[in-house]
């Protein structure tokens, strides 16, 4: 489901997170380590382990769109929407996202996050350009990522960040960090 909020139009939290973890390693590992084209088979099992949404590699990002390759198939470069991101959110070269189609059921494909949920503790407090540090990960805070850890954030307290991989060999990145927060037991 997605909804209208004051920040735009984003996903809910269950399809940002529909994806494992484990999957979106592997695909992208293999595709920072081993190129596109050899990695296509990870991309695939990957995809497999998580979702029926194509994952594609961005080229660039200009203005509301960006060129992608797929990962799997033709591999042409296609150009699609943003769609499901943080105001003012900048793809990089080498990004990872899902091509899918409008949830409102629209024909037009979309670019979407592709993010691997890192749990874990945290030291201080996330700072745009800097590296938040997250269980045994790493991810580039950037200006535009959403935070919801306070000023004085809880050393003990397990958080969830949204890390979006990218398969050029560039710094991760962290488009969310919040307290995870336990389903309460009835």
């Amino acid at each position: 489901m997605e909804k209208e909020t004051a920040r735009g139009t984003e996903f809910s939290r269950r399809e940002m997170l529909g994806v494992t973890a484990a999957g979106v390693v592997a695909g992208a590992t293999a595709v920072g380590m081993l190129g596109e084209g050899a990695a296509a088979a990870s991309v695939t099992s990957a995809r497999r382990a998580t979702s029926a949404a194509p994952v594609a590699m961005v080229r660039r990002h200009v203005g509301a769109n960006v060129e992608v390759v797929m990962t799997e198939g033709t591999k042409a470069a296609r150009t699609l929407p943003v769609h499901g991101f943080p105001d003012g959110w900048r793809l990089r070269s080498g990004d990872l996202v899902w091509v899918r189609k409008r949830p409102e059921g629209a024909a037009k494909d979309v670019a979407s996050p592709l993010v691997r949920p890192v749990t874990g503790s945290i030291a201080g407090r996330p700072e745009a350009g800097k590296v938040l540090r997250i269980a045994d990960s790493e991810a580039l805070v950037s200006d535009h990522t959403i935070t919801e850890v306070g000023d004085h954030p809880d050393a003990a307290a397990p958080y969830v960040a949204q890390v979006m991989d990218n398969a050029a060999g560039q710094q991760s990145v962290c488009m969310a960090v919040k307290p995870l927060v336990a389903p309460l037991r009835g």
